[in-house]
């Protein structure tokens, strides 16, 4: 009875040895294509129209946010600069730095929930920064900015407008990631130049009140 006990502990180990041998080796191959495995056929021309609904976004709030309307009108006004050589991984290091532009403005953390897959995703990156960087790793990151802007303008229009226009499904033929790194920085440069408004309205008001 005994052996019998024994014998089965031994086909149980044997069984959970070979269970974690063959989960091992599943890891290893997929690290290697989980970068391929994420992507999810997102092209420049995608990456690009969601940019175009950023820009389109962060226009709309700026006509309902308190800035005059000269303010409103000098940040509609820039336009894209043009860059050449861009590759997807130089993108996603724009929008990283202005996702971080961005949450420290409207102070609300931009990526409020992802899958578990992307934490691991992202550790390829950090391992293969060059390689695994693709337009859909930008995409996902950008879509996570474009909901930020839009929770932005739904409060400062007391949910009284509609938002669909900012969620058009665009595919833009014939972009490179230089386009939308062209996308990218032209947001960043308008929300820079708001947060100075913002910092001469505030220097303003504070002057104002420690004079009466």
């Amino acid at each position: 009875m005994q052996r019998k006990k024994q014998s089965g502990k031994h086909k149980l180990a044997h069984a959970v040895l070979a269970a974690i041998r063959l989960i091992c080796l599943l890891l290893i191959l997929l690290s290697s294509s989980l970068a391929k495995a994420t992507d999810f056929g997102f092209t420049p021309g995608h990456v690009y129209g969601i940019w175009l609904n950023i820009n389109q976004a962060l226009i709309a709030f700026l006509q309902h946010s308190s800035l005059n309307s000269e303010q409103t009108a000098l940040i509609t006004a820039l336009q894209p600069d043009e860059f050449t050589g861009k590759q997807p991984k130089d993108v996603y290091q724009q929008v990283e730095q202005v996702k971080r532009h961005l949450e420290s403005i409207f102070e609300r953390p931009a990526i409020s929930y992802r899958p578990a897959w992307i934490d691991h995703y992202h550790t390829l990156q950090n391992t293969h920064p060059d390689s695994s960087i693709h337009p859909s790793s930008v995409f996902i990151l950008s879509s996570q900015l474009l909901r930020v802007l839009v929770a932005e303008y739904i409060n400062a229009t007391q949910s009284r407008q509609p938002i669909s226009a900012f969620y058009m499904d665009r595919e833009i033929s014939n972009q490179s990631p230089s386009d939308v790194f062209a996308q990218v920085d032209l947001f960043k440069r308008r929300l820079l130049q708001y947060q100075q408004f913002l910092a001469k309205e505030k220097h303003s008001e504070r002057v104002y009140s420690e004079g009466q």
